[in-house]
């Protein structure tokens, strides 16, 4: 098989023939522009209800850190201590479960503009031959 006829065997793998007519091109571009719209208010509603817990628990560490610092008494110093460490790791945790799931969303979006620029792309060759 010669290099050529492996570059379209290829073409034809990453682009079905079906997508390649333009109804079903607009269509299949409506449902990707419908899908990220759906994960970026799913992103949206995370930020809105990950933002105040953010602040909750950190306030709440904060106030743990006031009281083991406060305190005579050694053994209530270290468990109101390790409580607040316990609260600021959780909250480092939803920090970082916020970003994860945005640069998902963001690698999506990069992920589904570069197919359909495939596939615009395989539609104008179609149309040359």
């Amino acid at each position: 098989m010669s290099h050529n006829q492996n570059k379209f065997l290829t073409r034809d793998k990453l682009i079905p023939h079906d997508i390649r007519t333009t109804d079903l091109y607009a269509k299949y571009r409506k449902e990707i522009e419908a899908m990220l719209d759906n994960q970026s208010q799913s992103v949206r509603r995370e930020k809105r209800t990950s933002v105040p817990i953010f602040i909750f628990l950190v306030l709440l560490s904060v106030t743990f850190f006031l009281v083991a610092g406060f305190t005579e008494n050694p053994s209530l110093k270290m468990w109101f201590a390790s409580i607040a460490i316990f609260l600021a790791i959780s909250d480092a945790t939803i920090v970082l479960r916020y970003h994860i799931i945005l640069m998902r969303l963001e690698m999506m979006k990069e992920i589904k503009q570069l197919e359909l620029s495939v596939i615009e792309l395989g539609n104008r060759l179609t149309q040359k031959t």
